[in-house]
């Protein structure tokens, strides 16, 4: 009797330690609730807050993905509800595991993947590692990532993944309000994530060449690239490819790949690169940074064509009142953002 009290108390012990440490890297864990705070955080933890099974559409990738799409465009022309579901410097493995967090509130009809981040077989930074996991709830997805031999880093590091609290233990004297208030609830993000940029950078010169040479895929990254693909086809969700307009990126031996790969998956692909005239690119006004992403103009002008895009191949659910009122509203809070910029007011 004695024996199986002590075994209680020992189980009891641990589970109060979890519970501690849950409670700690919760409150220590920044929030992001501001675009301006970490604009990949506040895209991660906002699109938990979409009621659950509300989106249309869930665009996956690299930061090109959340500079190129403004999904409330594609709300307004359409009624179709979408959100950038990405992360910076995306590789294929975060892919596969960020997939499978998205599917836990969501089931999408369709899933539109950036396809630029294939043809990276290296690490991303630690930092871009942090935006996905450290907002991301203990789960058994979370830990198989962790321990995933694809992210090969040591094992301190993989400790301070399980126990972020490690990492931000120093902001004991910057905790607010806002620590206390978000570290158990998700938060809204109107601009579905999207990341405004109005700055303006050009690109000159011509980028589109001809060729008929094919990227050879690394081994590791069609690993994971088939794991997503037949994660989806397992789920009964729709799998696009898309390459969004990136002089600094494309590469014709690049999209020459895609489009294998693609047509061996009887998988769609869309490289808007090859017909970002007919879109009405501008890259001398249309890009933020001289090439790699797009600015909210060069957005506005993918979304649209996305939008028309997705409109006349697919017939998607209608929404119920309250999901129309939240996102007009949104809508509305979207424009007023984007003249915000425009005036430096954001």
């Amino acid at each position: 009797m004695k024996v199986i009290k002590e075994i209680v108390y020992f189980i009891i012990f641990v589970i109060c330690i979890f519970i501690t440490i849950d409670l700690l890297n919760k409150i220590f864990v920044p929030k992001w609730i501001h675009p301006e705070d970490n604009m990949h955080g506040y895209i991660t933890r906002g699109y938990f807050a979409e009621e659950k099974n509300s989106l249309d559409v869930v665009f996956m990738g690299n930061s090109d993905t959340f500079r190129a799409i403004s999904p409330m465009e594609i709300w307004n022309d359409h009624n179709i509800t979408s959100y950038n579901y990405v992360s910076s410097g995306q590789r294929m493995w975060t892919a596969y595991y960020m997939l499978n967090e998205a599917l836990k509130t969501q089931k999408p009809e369709v899933i539109m993947l950036n396809i630029d981040g294939i043809f990276f077989d290296n690490h991303s930074s630690m930092s871009n590692y942090r935006k996905v996991f450290d907002t991301a709830k203990m789960s058994k997805n979370k830990i198989s990532a962790i321990m995933d031999p694809a992210f090969d880093f040591g094992i301190g590091r993989k400790i301070s993944l399980f126990f972020p609290f490690t990492t931000y233990h120093t902001r004991y004297n910057e905790l607010t309000k806002e620590d206390f208030q978000y570290a158990f609830s998700d938060y809204h993000n109107p601009y579905k994530g999207l990341d405004i940029s109005v700055d303006s950078n050009p690109f000159e010169g011509e980028y589109l060449e001809e060729g008929n040479e094919v990227f050879p895929l690394n081994d590791k990254v069609l690993k994971y690239l088939d794991m997503f693909v037949d994660k989806c086809k397992n789920e009964n969700i729709k799998l696009e490819f898309v390459w969004l307009p990136s002089p600094d990126s494309w590469k014709v031996d690049r999209t020459n790949a895609a489009k294998e790969y693609a047509q061996k998956h009887d998988i769609k692909y869309n490289d808007l690169n090859l017909i970002y005239k007919d879109l009405g690119i501008d890259f001398e006004k249309d890009t933020a940074d001289g090439g790699d992403h797009l600015n909210i103009y060069g957005a506005k002008k993918v979304s649209k064509y996305l939008g028309d895009y997705l409109n006349d191949n697919y017939s998607f659910k209608k929404h119920n009142k309250k999901i129309i009122k939240e996102w007009n509203k949104d809508y509305k809070d979207y424009v007023k953002a984007v003249k915000d910029y425009e005036n430096g007011e954001s």
